[in-house]
């Protein structure tokens, strides 16, 4: 009897948990020059890429400050040519990386970027300094990627994504520098330490 009380309460409860799921699901690959945003949603081709609202498949990886007023991927890339030393770009390869060791020295030797890349103090990590004097973490920079691409993917989801993101690295990344991917993505989740 007792067996069967706690059978008929399981047995409501899977009733009551399984309901159709019709939620989509937001993949972004976020790469050192471009973002591609993709949608994965029932009763559609099994991916979806999202085009930007300049009908690209692909945005520009890239934020600027001009004026007072922040642009991000295309929009950024029209101050390239003629402010380039305000148009942060190749952010995801400076994301955790210590400043300290040659590879890093020699990273901004190759890509000789036009904006002035300083150390952080408490984490020995890269630190972006706009032409205002104003200094941004790398991570902060991603986190406004990341929200531009989750914006544009929301738009062509139209309601339906309920998984926010899902962050994986490949193997080849360090543990430092997925760490600053997590900060840039969920900067509540992934609190900053001194330690990182």
């Amino acid at each position: 009897m007792r067996l069967g009380r706690y059978l008929l309460a399981a047995v409501a409860l899977l009733l009551c948990c399984a309901t159709a799921v019709h939620a989509a699901v937001l993949g972004i690959d976020y790469g050192s020059e471009y973002v591609k945003v993709s949608i994965v949603a029932p009763g559609r081709t099994p991916i979806s890429i999202v085009i930007n609202e300049i009908s690209k498949r692909k945005s520009t990886a890239a934020v600027a400050f001009t004026g007072g007023d922040r642009w991000l991927a295309e929009e950024a890339m029209n101050y390239n040519a003629r402010y380039p030393e305000r148009v942060f770009t190749r952010l995801r390869d400076l994301l955790g990386k210590d400043t300290s060791v040659d590879s890093f020295a020699d990273y901004l030797a190759k890509y000789r970027l036009p904006y002035k890349v300083v150390r952080d103090a408490a984490r020995g990590t890269a630190r972006i300094v706009s032409e205002t004097g104003d200094e941004y973490a790398v991570e902060e920079l991603v986190a406004m990627i990341m929200q531009y691409a989750m914006k544009i993917g929301e738009g062509m989801g139209k309601g339906q994504i309920k998984v926010r993101a899902q962050l994986s690295s490949p193997i080849f990344i360090a543990n430092r520098r997925g760490r600053g991917r997590g900060r840039a993505a969920f900067p509540n989740v992934f609190p900053r330490s001194s330690s990182d």
